[in-house]
């Protein structure tokens, strides 16, 4: 059986299942992040949530990295992390180029592939569509690993790999 861990150490892997990605983690402020990451280089979106509640995302590395923030409180928190970057992992070597395969098993993994994706949006903070797969953790968080097909076959696709990877909580 396989399990992706939901702890591991930033010595151990970048990608924390359902905390963290590149030593950011969910519920870090903005100042925390940039201690991490430094400066935002790029605004990636703004959006307007329920609630009266304003959403920013902010990109590092030519966005290769993101990070989305909810103003709590006057004071803007992590809820979405998300990376493009191959040498992120997890402790077990899931990240960006690992073939969907290795995802298929892990308990709690819900995969979207085909056209299974059409009913079965994932959110960023709006609805995306695509092939994917999304790993529920605790506490409303999820991990999603979106996909990209590099085998296209007659009407569909034989083999996906994972282009990008979002650990996000509920906001």
């Amino acid at each position: 059986m396989c399990v992706l861990a939901a702890h591991a150490s930033a010595a151990d892997a970048r990608i924390i299942p359902g905390f963290a990605i590149a030593d950011v983690k969910i519920g870090m402020t903005l100042a925390q992040t940039k201690k991490i990451l430094g400066k935002p280089q790029t605004l990636n979106a703004r959006r307007q949530l329920a609630g009266h509640r304003r959403f920013i995302e902010y990109g590092w590395n030519f966005s290769s990295v993101w990070v989305g923030f909810v103003n709590t409180n006057g004071v803007l928190h992590s809820v979405l992390i998300g990376t493009s970057l191959a040498r992120e992992k997890t402790k077990e070597g899931i990240g960006v180029g690992t073939p969907v395969k290795r995802l298929r098993g892990f308990p709690r993994m819900t995969c979207f592939t085909g056209t299974a994706w059409v009913g079965h949006p994932y959110f960023n903070p709006q609805q995306q569509q695509g092939p994917h797969c999304v790993l529920a953790g605790a506490d409303r968080r999820r991990t999603i690993f979106v996909l990209k097909c590099i085998a296209p076959q007659d009407f569909g696709c034989g083999t996906y790999v994972i282009e990008r990877v979002i650990v996000r909580t509920s906001f």
